[in-house]
């Protein structure tokens, strides 16, 4: 199983992309944005699988973004949870 996942999310889709290095996921997003295959507006993050650990996440990236991304160490599930609420925020529902 190789040790890092790159993601994108454009819309409704998802691609998960297993890769063995956080450069090699990093090249792999730049890629898509430079073959337009991504746009600014997608989302694009980079988990650690074995640790299950969110390393990058952001929306509207760009090559510069990339190119100087800091890697974080925060917990996947802490990361997509926070995501989820201020998504549901967004929509207006309010948790009871």
């Amino acid at each position: 199983m190789k040790r890092y996942m790159a993601i994108h999310h454009k819309g409704n889709a998802t691609t998960f992309t297993a890769v063995e290095s956080v450069e090699h996921a990093r090249a792999h997003l730049l890629n898509l944005l430079n073959t337009r295959k991504a746009s600014s507006k997608d989302a694009m993050s980079i988990v650690e699988t074995t640790e299950d650990k969110l390393l990058y996440y952001r929306k509207k990236n760009t090559i510069e973004s990339l190119n100087g991304m800091d890697v974080s160490t925060d917990n996947f599930r802490e990361l997509f949870a926070r995501y989820i609420q201020s998504t549901l925020n967004q929509l207006g529902y309010v948790a009871h």
